[in-house]
């Protein structure tokens, strides 16, 4: 039970959040103009295809996700729709916690359990953020140069230097767990050793062989599904992950531009897609669940420069909409369904 309420709180949080800086951006912008030009002559099929667009990068999620599985241990059995109700699952998580870093979880338990294993299972998921880090920081420059006015906005920059940093660091340390194994090994024994000092009446109940041996078994198995994704010789599977990533964010950075359509306005496909490549730098500081709230603000402030007064909080809430709270909802039923089904139930 305590579970279930913590979970209620994070959604509880992360909605909060979310529509309260929707609803700020809306009572600052809407005008009679958001209903003569946009409202009254909205076209519900462009919106239809801003969902479909987010529903296509589930798709390409769980290919990825079917792909890496199987380059990190070739003898699994993760196809394209497990992986696709992988990632399905995780959006719920990903949506109520902060930094999105709920969904690593549930994507390394549903992986372990089609036969990965934990060490594996940790190195896809991990290697999913460096495959979409890199991408990333790669567009940041194009990014950069389409918004040099707003650059210079203290608030933003700020966001981006942050952000940046954290990008980084996840790189650097996972490059050094690849590297340096045994290293990492011993930090964990370390940490093993620190909880048995601070709780030692509940360290107690836990066998230390058993402890140890588990940390060697997922250091191994971590690194050796880190090589089988990163060796050189498989460079092909490397290319194919990349094209896989360039695709999901492809569609869903569409998203916005569709509802753009939706409203009746410029699609602007290339502000657009720079303003969330910016965001998504910003949306990694873990303030808030699922960033909500940090997000809704930081995009106000970036499509502000390219999207007219009268229709910006109208675009933020159907935009969130369709990228966030649909996450929560579609997310939390199917992570329901998935869970009823692979988790042993509670014995009475």
């Amino acid at each position: 039970m305590e579970k279930i309420s913590k979970e209620k709180k994070w959604i509880i949080l992360s909605i909060i959040f979310s529509l309260a800086i929707i609803f700020i951006i809306l009572y600052l912008t809407i005008d009679k103009d958001t209903f003569l030009l946009y409202l009254s002559q909205i076209k519900p099929m462009f919106l239809l295809l801003g969902i479909l667009s987010h529903v296509l990068s589930w798709f390409f999620w769980g290919v990825r996700i079917s792909f890496m599985s199987k380059m990190s241990k070739p003898s699994c059995k993760v196809g394209v729709r497990d992986g696709v109700q992988i990632a399905i699952a995780n959006t719920f998580l990903a949506a109520v916690t902060p930094s999105m870093a709920g969904g690593e979880p549930v994507r390394i338990h549903l992986l372990s359990r089609r036969g990965l294993g934990s060490g594996c299972a940790t190195a896809v998921v991990l290697s999913e953020r460096i495959f979409d880090a890199i991408l990333i920081l790669v567009l940041v420059p194009f990014a950069v140069i389409v918004f040099q006015s707003m650059i210079g906005n203290n608030i933003v920059k700020f966001g981006l230097l942050v952000g940046l940093m954290l990008f980084v660091a996840g790189i650097v340390l996972f490059a050094y767990a690849v590297v340096h194994p045994g290293k990492v090994k011993k930090f964990l024994i370390g940490l093993d050793r620190l909880f048995e000092k601070v709780l030692p009446s509940v360290r107690k109940k836990f066998d230390t062989t058993v402890v140890l041996d588990k940390i060697d078994e997922f250091a191994n198995e971590f690194r050796r599904g880190a090589e089988f994704i990163f060796r050189m010789r498989n460079i092909k599977g490397v290319f194919v992950i990349f094209l896989v990533t360039a695709l999901y964010w492809v569609a869903e950075f569409a998203v916005a531009s569709f509802v753009l359509m939706g409203l009746n306005y410029d699609p602007i496909w290339v502000q657009s897609f720079a303003a969330q490549i910016l965001l998504l730098i910003v949306i990694m500081i873990p303030l808030t669940p699922g960033s909500s709230g940090l997000a809704e603000g930081f995009s106000g402030l970036l499509y502000s420069t390219i999207v007219t007064k009268s229709l910006l909080g109208v675009f933020i809430f159907i935009w969130r909409f369709i990228t966030f709270h649909l996450n929560i909802i579609v997310g939390g039923l199917f992570q329901y369904k998935v869970f009823k089904s692979v988790l042993p139930k509670n014995k009475k």
